[in-house]
């Protein structure tokens, strides 16, 4: 009788020490402070506080004591962007050049920080770029009175202006950057920070080699000789794919006219009267070569084969069945021409915000001998169009990194 009793007693000494355990746990928990964290919190906020009272030997001090004291292979307590940023404001260039020197596509340790745990967030950040930005013209003229090498003196500069836009700043476009980068890697061809002026700091892009493009067109035909006596000025309408290989494109284009006969057409099978309408079909290939190609227009040269021909439309053979196989058959013929194409929102602009592709309005005309006269009477001549298309690119755009190549 007394095992029930004991059994129950037990029971509740074992839930109670449980209990008591996972409460002290709570507790401990409850209770935990990582020291760490805490002390690179307070650190930032004491740089952050210095900085703005413009206490920048404070800023130096608290600065070295993060970085050599607190920071290890766990924790992180600033990021590079805010220390680049604060050697430049408080002229410690010696502390700055390191991280950018001889760098290479195997070799980028110095200029990128390792996965670590992330500092608390703070206002450093947001206060130290806003700074800048409001005070870039006094950061400059600083820069410039110092006695740096020319080398080291123009990376600064250039490194500043990165840093604000990066940050998405109004005072330093792309442009201007890519223009001063540019001049940088052509007067210091040598210098301990060229890779990294190429690759991260030069923003220069180019397209794709590949590339496709379609279109949607319409336009006026006409011909010379024998066919514009026979056949009356055209309206075509058609549907064009390219591929773009860098500065050749490749095409497709399925044309065909509509329009009406001036002349009668005799034919064995039946006679193809003035005035009814005509059909001619044109399936083109062509190659054609960019040499002309800027922000908002692209002109190009093309030269192919095309294989065209006279139908009777389908209505009017069904309306007169004698007109079945009256038709001035396929032929194969050479063709020239040239595209304009306008670009509509073209990727090459200033916004670092790029597309990967671009409408097009495109204006195209075309030179096609016939030869038809070697198989049908009296139809020498020549056919011309000009075509006005609407239709897209696709074609991505990526970072040249030319200078790597040299």
């Amino acid at each position: 009788m007394l095992t029930r009793p004991i059994f129950f007693a037990l029971i509740c000494c074992i839930s109670i020490s449980v209990y008591c355990q996972t409460d002290s746990l709570k507790n401990e928990i409850l209770q935990f402070e990582n020291k760490k964290l805490t002390l690179i919190q307070n650190g930032r906020n004491l740089l952050l506080e210095s900085f703005q009272n413009r206490d920048f030997e404070k800023v130096k001090s608290v600065l070295h004591y993060l970085e050599t004291e607190v920071e290890d292979e766990n924790y992180l307590a600033i990021y590079n962007s805010e220390k680049w940023l604060l050697y430049l404001w408080t002229g410690k260039y010696n502390m700055l050049f390191p991280y950018f020197r001889n760098l290479s596509g195997n070799n980028l340790t110095p200029a990128f920080q390792p996965f670590k745990i992330s500092p608390p967030d703070d206002l450093l950040s947001k206060v130290l770029f806003n700074k800048t930005d409001e005070e870039y013209e006094s950061l400059l003229s600083s820069i410039d009175a110092t006695d740096l090498p020319p080398p080291e003196k123009e990376f600064s500069k250039i490194l500043l202006k990165w840093q604000l836009y990066i940050t998405g700043s109004q005072k330093v476009s792309e442009k201007e950057l890519n223009i001063e980068s540019n001049n940088y890697l052509n007067k210091f061809p040598d210098s301990d920070f060229f890779y990294f002026t190429a690759v991260f700091i030069n923003q220069e892009k180019r397209l794709t080699k590949g590339g496709l493009a379609f279109e949607f067109f319409s336009g006026y035909g006409l011909y010379t000789g024998g066919l514009k006596n026979t056949f009356g000025d055209h309206v075509p309408f058609g549907v064009a794919f390219d591929y773009y290989r860098n500065k050749w494109v490749f095409s497709f284009r399925d044309h065909i006219g509509f329009g009406k006969l001036d002349q009668d057409i005799v034919q064995q099978k039946g006679t193809w009267k003035k005035g009814e309408k005509f059909n001619q079909l044109i399936i083109e290939l062509s190659a054609g070569r960019e040499i002309f190609d800027n922000h908002r227009f692209k002109i190009g040269p093309f030269a192919g084969v095309s294989f065209t021909g006279f139908e009777v439309p389908t209505k009017l053979s069904n309306d007169r069945p004698e007109l079945k196989g009256v038709k001035l058959k396929y032929r194969p013929v050479t063709t020239l021409g040239f595209n304009i194409d306008i670009k509509l929102n073209s990727p090459y602009t200033d916004n670092p915000i790029w597309k990967d592709g671009y409408g097009i309005v495109r204006l195209r005309a075309g030179f096609l001998p016939s030869h038809f006269e070697k198989k049908y009477d009296g139809m020498n001549g020549n056919i011309f169009y000009f075509t006005l298309g609407l239709g897209g690119v696709a074609r991505r755009v990526v970072r040249k990194y030319h200078y790597l190549n040299k």
